[in-house]
């Protein structure tokens, strides 16, 4: 019997203390208290719903921000001044894929040459921009003719791309060899193999001004022109 009173004397001296120590020592239970008044107890509690969206806010400026970054890229990876770049033309072992068609033969004015596959997807999404605006190229900015310069490896998939798309602005041109590829590549100033698409564009003395390393987009035109236009 008085072993069981020891025992419940003790539960309850244990139970009092439990409840009364917050009360005598406020000091040491009150660190939330003191923190959810500052910026640090916020950003802690920000990691909720509200805390993820002011980080998707975030990354949506950056987004914007490297955005407008891109669009003031200049368009050319590599410029050349005037007389300065490699004189280039299309190697005569090219293959014409028209048969009117002669590789190495002079142009006249400023030269895009377009360095695709028919493999490449981002290649054939940009042959449609390209073509209309060389169809409606106004002639008063200046003579620009168009060559799409194959890199494919199969003949019968390029074939096929050219046959279905009816590419009709243009000539079109086909290095059907690495050794071709890789000579011409160094000529102006590349490594083969490379990224496709490829841009270079030359003068009218057949001279590289601008290479490329990717797409043409609709607001790129406008840089094309110009470039012609400074000459």
């Amino acid at each position: 019997m008085k072993v069981f009173a020891i025992i419940v004397l003790i539960v309850g001296i244990g139970l009092i203390y439990f409840f009364l120590t917050p009360y005598l020592s406020p000091e040491k239970y009150s660190i939330r208290n003191e923190y959810e008044g500052t910026d640090r107890f916020q950003a802690v509690q920000g990691q909720g719903k509200s805390g993820q969206g002011d980080l998707k806010e975030a990354k949506k400026e950056e987004a914007d921000k490297t955005a407008g970054e891109e669009e003031d890229a200049p368009f050319c990876d590599f410029r050349y001044i005037k007389d300065k770049g490699q004189k280039i033309t299309i190697p005569r072992n090219a293959k014409a894929i028209r048969k009117e068609e002669k590789a190495g033969a002079p142009q006249q004015g400023w030269v895009w040459i377009n360095i695709w596959a028919a493999w490449c997807k981002p290649c054939k999404k940009e042959i449609p921009l390209i073509s209309n605006f060389i169809k409606n190229f106004d002639a008063r900015e200046g003579a620009l003719s168009l060559i799409y310069l194959s890199v494919d490896d199969d003949e019968r998939e390029l074939n096929k791309f050219i046959s279905d798309s009816k590419i009709q602005a243009g000539s079109i041109f086909w290095l059907t060899d690495d050794e071709t590829r890789t000579y011409w590549y160094r000529s102006v100033g590349l490594e083969y193999p490379v990224t496709l698409p490829v841009q270079i564009f030359l003068d009218s003395k057949s001279k590289v001004r601008c290479v490329r390393i990717g797409t043409v987009s609709e607001r790129d035109l406008d840089s094309i022109v110009k470039m012609m236009q400074e000459g």
